[in-house]
C-alpha cells in the first residue's frame, strides 16, 4: 500500500510540473503574411529583460513575441546573446512597422535597436527570417490569442 501512495505522489507531482511548464512558457501561432510562426509571449519585465538571452539558438518558425502595455519606443539590446536575430516592430493593430535584420550579438553594449514608430509587439526572429519571407512595412500580422 505504501508503494502505491509513494508512485501516486511521483505521479501527481510529474502531473503537476508539466502543467506549471506547459503553463509558464505559452507558444501561440502568430501569421505574418503566409507563414505561421509558433511564438513564445513575453509580457511581464522580467521575460522581456531576459528576452532569448543565453539561450544557444532558435529553430526556424519559432520566435519570441514582446507584448508591451501601452505602444512606446522599447529598446532591444543583444545582451548575452549567443545567435543572430532579425527584429519586427508592429504597431497596436499588429502592421508592421520596421524592420532590423541580421543583428549581431557583437552590437552589444554599443547598439540599442528601437522601432522608427510606437510599438505595441516586438518578434524577434532567427536571422534571414525578414528577407526568406519577405516582410516589410504595411504587412498587417494575424496575432495569437493572447
Amino acid at each position: 500500500m505504501r508503494s502505491f501512495l509513494i508512485v501516486l505522489v511521483v505521479v501527481a507531482i510529474g502531473l503537476l510540473a508539466a502543467w506549471w511548464f506547459w503553463w509558464r512558457t505559452p507558444a501561440r501561432v502568430l501569421e505574418l503574411g503566409n507563414t505561421k510562426v509558433a511564438v513564445e509571449v513575453a509580457r511581464s519585465d522580467e521575460e522581456q529583460a531576459m528576452g532569448l538571452s543565453n539561450r544557444e539558438s532558435l529553430a526556424k518558425g519559432e520566435g519570441m513575441l514582446f507584448v508591451y502595455g501601452t505602444a512606446g519606443y522599447p529598446g532591444i539590446w543583444m545582451k548575452e546573446m549567443r545567435f543572430n536575430i532579425d527584429i519586427v516592430w508592429l504597431d497596436t493593430n499588429g502592421v508592421v512597422i520596421g524592420t532590423e535584420t541580421d543583428i549581431s550579438p557583437s552590437t552589444y553594449p554599443n547598439n540599442i535597436y528601437y522601432p522608427p514608430k510606437p510599438a505595441l509587439y516586438v518578434l524577434e526572429m532567427p536571422a534571414g527570417f525578414v528577407y526568406e519571407h519577405n516582410i516589410e512595412a504595411g504587412m498587417k500580422a494575424q496575432l495569437p490569442q493572447l
